[in-house]
């Protein structure tokens, strides 16, 4: 076996695909189908990719918000207690932690019975290797406004406007196939914007 051969079988069994794709994913604590995406197809198919992925998880949905006295007022589609569910994600995404821990932490909150609820954040704040405390402090005060004010002037920044949540952006640009694609299959559908897939994507 010649050195040039051994080389490029070697590159051959070892072969990671380098790539990354930006997965932007706009959601809300109390929606059915954010809870079903997120469990359902994000959470499996990271499992698989997520070494290739750079997830930004956006929690806000079709919310509003304005300045009322100088603090941020938020109405939220279900409510009160999805703004506050919503609050308590963006804090614990704030966290200097890995996109692993992020995505676990998102997992485990929206799996329970009720994502929105502060119970959800004490068994899943571990996820991110923090105490609870820590989240609900953010959440009861200005900084936890602050974070969801930035999530909802990027979420109203996506062009075209949200009309469905989830909504699930590839690279920074929506496509209303890829958009179907994701909530039906998203590993499919993101492995097929890589040039050089992922060995996940085989499985």
């Amino acid at each position: 076996m010649n050195l040039l051969f051994s080389v490029t079988f070697l590159i051959g069994v070892f072969h990671v695909s380098c790539e990354k794709l930006q997965v932007s994913v706009y959601y809300e604590s109390l929606c059915p189908d954010s809870i079903r995406f997120i469990t359902k197809q994000l959470q499996p198919a990271y499992k698989l990719i997520g070494s290739n992925l750079e997830v930004d998880l956006v929690p806000y949905g079709k919310a509003s918000q304005y300045q009322q006295s100088g603090k941020w007022v938020f109405k939220c589609q279900h409510g009160p207690s999805e703004c506050r569910g919503n609050m308590l994600q963006a804090c614990g995404l704030a966290t200097d932690k890995s996109q692993d821990q992020k995505v676990d932490f998102v997992y485990c909150v929206m799996k329970q019975w009720n994502p929105s609820g502060d119970q959800a954040i004490e068994q899943c704040s571990g996820k991110l290797g923090l105490k609870s405390d820590a989240i609900f402090q953010c959440a009861n005060s200005a900084q936890g406004s602050d974070l969801l004010a930035k999530n909802g002037k990027q979420t109203h920044a996506v062009k075209p406007k949200i009309t469905f949540i989830p909504t699930i952006v590839f690279n920074g640009v929506y496509s209303s196939a890829n958009q179907s694609g994701a909530l039906r299959n998203f590993l499919q559908t993101a492995c097929d914007q890589f040039t050089d897939k992922p060995k996940g994507c085989n499985a």
